[in-house]
């Protein structure tokens, strides 16, 4: 069902499962700028896996993360002929997602595609208090791979208190928090990064 609320900065979407955190990614990622600043907040904890749709069981012994269900980000700036970015506030109230997994062939790659920033003080970007547990973002063909955003830059962009513990991977600009980092202004504070992270260079 469709969460609650608007969608607006004084009615954000409330977001209580994982089937209305992926609602609420497709809706951002159409062509239409005004879904581009949707808000939305977490209410609990949620599972990417996808077990109900994909019949496979999380195997963390045998580490079967790539018989996960796709994750398309918030924001899929990694598509060949798709554009879009987040220009909106997320409030994660705390809570985190797990065995998040990511489309290696595109980039851009993590829980947000691209974040951009924005020149608006009054309705600045905001990512704040949301977790990725576990996973692995990817994005081995071309670079912008990030535990919480592929690519975040420009003034008016913020994270906080946000980590991430998923496994990043990437030929050329990957990181824990974000994979591509530009321009200036942003700002991130109180957040870390306890995941593996690896790169060609």
């Amino acid at each position: 069902p469709v969460p609650e609320g608007d969608g607006s900065r004084d009615n954000p979407y409330v977001i209580t499962n994982a089937e209305q955190l992926a609602w609420f990614a497709k809706e951002g990622n159409v062509t239409s700028k005004d879904k581009w600043s949707l808000c939305a907040k977490m209410t609990n904890n949620m599972d990417l896996f996808g077990t109900p749709y994909t019949g496979v069981t999380r195997d963390e012994v045998n580490d079967n993360i790539d018989e996960a269900l796709i994750w398309v980000p918030i924001s899929d700036y990694g598509s060949k002929g798709h554009f879009s970015y987040y220009a909106g506030a997320f409030d994660g109230t705390g809570h985190y997602v797990e065995n998040i997994l990511t489309d290696k062939t595109k980039y851009n790659q993590g829980f947000f595609g691209y974040c951009p920033g924005t020149t608006d003080a009054v309705k600045p970007v905001i990512i704040k208090n949301v977790g990725v547990k576990s996973g692995k973002i990817a994005s081995t063909n071309i670079g912008g791979s990030g535990g919480i955003v592929g690519q975040m830059s420009g003034t008016g962009c913020t994270m906080q208190r946000c980590w991430n513990g998923a496994d990043v991977v990437g030929a050329f600009d990957a990181g824990g928090l974000v994979g591509i980092l530009g321009g200036a202004g942003y700002v991130i504070e109180d957040c870390y990064n306890f995941g593996n992270v690896t790169g060609d260079y």
